[in-house]
């Protein structure tokens, strides 16, 4: 089942790559128009990959059981559901924050990256070791939380 799944998430990546490209989606550039210039183009982007996510990972979970990536701190013992809305409002705010010096989204950054953006490149490269430092250190703390309050 890992296979299919690895190779599932292979072309909708490819997909979803070959979209965004032809369409210069970008989740924050979307609000930011919405709020400032009132044009309603990418949010629609934004609605449409919220929508998508919420039903892709429901039917993930019917076929597949626990679905890798799945926020599995809601089912984190003694926890509540505080921790993970903490977690959640603390990464948005991050994300928000570095996409506003970074000139654009994670997903419009790496399909910049795709087409020689030197930027975008070294972006993507600080993106792939910020997630391997995520996973090497914080989700040790993490842990060690959950340990302690299960």
């Amino acid at each position: 089942m890992s296979a299919t799944f690895s190779i599932l998430t292979f072309f909708i990546g490819i997909f979803l790559g070959y979209i965004g490209q032809r369409s210069g989606m970008c989740f924050i550039g979307g609000v930011r128009d919405l709020y400032l210039l009132r044009d309603r183009y990418l949010i629609k982007g934004l609605i449409g990959a919220l929508i998508t996510a919420v039903v892709g990972f429901r039917i993930a979970q019917l076929l597949g059981g626990n679905v890798p990536g799945f926020p599995l701190l809601l089912k984190a013992p003694g926890m509540g559901l505080m921790f993970p809305i903490i977690l959640s409002i603390v990464g948005g705010l991050s994300i928000g924050f570095f996409s506003v010096f970074a000139g654009g989204c994670p997903f419009r950054m790496h399909i910049m990256a795709s087409k020689g953006n030197v930027k975008a490149i070294a972006y993507a490269l600080g993106f792939a070791l910020g997630a391997l430092y995520f996973y090497a250190v914080v989700v040790k703390y993490i842990d060690l939380l959950i340990g302690l309050t299960g």
